[in-house]
């Protein structure tokens, strides 16, 4: 039962999850993260690195940065040793023979077992919250709801960070900046149509496109995002060349991911149609 500060009142159901194939894939990319970190730590006092070391506090304050970095906090008992040897220099036409110290650093990493084993068993659970009597939506059902739920804060985290980076903006004017956010929201309404679109047919045909990871052509998805699709057609251009008093127009070719993707959306035959507009219209110029 919550009871805020306005007195209002409402009881909420709190459904404790464990999924196996989440949990383990944070496992692994836990343990990825202990290496990472494990040889990270070990690279500060190599012999190349030594003479980056100032102090023994320099060292102990790099590694606390690198378990900060890599989220390892308490994966590991660090033991950082200093060792200094004196020598002496010979003395050299003006300069009297003195006494210097080298100093050399190590590390001794030892694995927190019991903290990491701890920390491995909390992976792959979650707590979900709903106020929904279990009259009208029981554990199960619920649970498949969450999982598959309209995640719209991901497509404002397109507006804001990814996409456009609406943020910092620097329109000044109230109505400018209700007219650039009005704007914005309405290119983002089409950009999760086609994803929606795309997401809608690939479940109907019960397939899945392939060719819109850079890098690794052949993975393939049934959830593809629309920054994906719309990355799979970089490089199209369109060339206008002017002989004498003729235009030529020419097109980049469609490769066989491209042409899916606009057949999934619905209209196959819409780069065509450019092409035919442009070429029918050689006055028509980028502005």
């Amino acid at each position: 039962m919550e009871e805020p500060e306005s007195g209002l009142a409402w009881n909420e159901r709190r459904i404790l999850v464990y999924s196996p194939e989440y949990g383990q894939s944070l496992i692994k990319s836990f343990n990825n993260r202990l290496d990472e970190a494990r040889v990270a730590i070990e690279k500060l006092v190599k012999v190349k690195s030594r003479g980056k070391i100032k102090s023994l506090k320099d060292l102990h304050s790099r590694v606390d940065v690198l378990v900060k970095k890599y989220k390892v906090q308490g994966c590991f008992h660090t033991h950082c040793i200093e060792k200094i040897e004196k020598r002496q220099i010979r003395k050299y036409k003006d300069r009297s023979p003195r006494m210097v110290e080298d100093s050399s650093f190590t590390v001794q990493i030892k694995t927190n077992g019991e903290f990491i084993t701890k920390q491995q068993k909390r992976f792959g659970w979650q707590i979900y919250a709903a106020n929904v009597p279990e009259t009208l939506v029981n554990t199960h059902d619920l649970v498949r709801c969450y999982r598959d739920e309209y995640r719209i804060e991901h497509l404002f985290d397109y507006m804001i960070n990814k996409t456009v980076e609406l943020l910092p903006i620097y329109i000044k004017k109230p109505n400018r900046v209700k007219a650039m956010i009005r704007l914005l929201t309405i290119a983002l309404r089409f950009a999760m149509m086609i994803q929606y679109q795309v997401r809608e047919q690939l479940k109907k045909n019960q397939e899945q496109i392939k060719g819109i990871y850079p890098g690794n052509k052949n993975r393939a998805t049934p959830n593809p995002t629309t920054p994906m699709l719309l990355r799979a057609f970089r490089g199209i251009a369109i060339a206008s060349i002017q002989v004498e008093q003729q235009y030529i127009i020419e097109m980049t070719s469609l490769n066989a991911t491209q042409q899916k993707i606009l057949e999934l959306i619905g209209d196959g035959k819409i780069y065509q149609r450019v092409f035919d507009i442009l070429k029918n219209h050689p006055n028509l110029r980028e502005t």
